[in-house]
């Protein structure tokens, strides 16, 4: 059981190690597809803007929304039913 244990670690840690790679590559292809006429069409009709952006500038603009709603919420005191 020891073995098959380590092996199971040996491939979760090799996972993670591929995980950004995945990520960027996953981003990449939605870049490319935000960039589309018919996809970009498409966003503006939803109402959205597709800005096709780093996965870093992506959690940068998260943290901004969550800092900014949370401030929101607290002083407009919205509580959880």
């Amino acid at each position: 059981a020891d073995v098959i244990d380590g092996a199971e670690n040996i491939r979760q840690a090799a996972w993670m190690n591929e995980v950004p790679a995945v990520i960027l590559n996953i981003n990449q292809q939605l870049v490319k597809a935000i960039k589309l006429p018919d996809v970009a069409e498409k966003l503006r009709q939803l109402g959205s803007d597709g800005v096709g952006d780093t996965p870093e500038h992506f959690g940068v603009f998260v943290r901004a929304e969550l800092d900014k709603y949370s401030k929101l919420i607290k002083k407009a005191g919205i509580k959880v039913e």
